[in-house]
């Protein structure tokens, strides 16, 4: 058995392997393992493939750093690139909104913070400026305040 290397299996059963360094910034991760010191596999049955796919991707660029806490502000006018570095806001380019919200499922029960934040600011940058109707749209999401008390409260606000 390889020390080195680490087996995620996804829902479906499928595996990825992941270098154990690379364990570091997934506090759920890295409990597991502690728990289960005589595998070198860890079932991650609530996640799919393509998304733990993704998450591994991140995992793997900061597998020989720490990654610091910070605080998160406010999205700039700038947008993400002010906030977190080049490699972090294009890793998140091109996603389909549904599998930037199932990273931030991801991100939360492994416990990766900064993916996590990550992934929430891409949301919020997507719907900075938007009209409630188009982030209804978006995310289809059904108003159900009847239609005068709807254009009532669009004109007061």
């Amino acid at each position: 058995m390889n020390n080195d290397l680490i087996f995620l299996k996804s829902y479906e059963g499928k595996q990825i392997e992941l270098p154990r360094k690379a364990l570091v910034n997934s506090a759920f991760l890295t409990e597991e393992l502690k728990k289960e010191s005589n595998t070198n596999t860890i079932h991650v049955k609530d996640i799919n493939y393509d998304v733990l796919l993704k998450v591994c991707d991140f995992l793997r660029y900061y597998k020989d750093t720490k990654i610091e806490e910070k605080e998160i502000e406010p999205i700039p006018e700038e947008g993400l690139r002010k906030i977190f570095d080049e490699w972090d806001v294009n890793f998140l380019d091109d996603l389909e909104l549904e599998m930037v919200f199932d990273i931030i499922n991801a991100a939360e029960m492994l416990g990766i913070n900064k993916l996590h934040d990550l992934a929430c600011a891409k949301i919020a940058e997507f719907m900075k400026n938007k009209s409630t109707d188009d982030i209804s749209k978006t995310f289809t999401i059904e108003c159900h305040i009847p239609e005068d008390e709807y254009y009532k409260l669009q004109a007061d606000h």
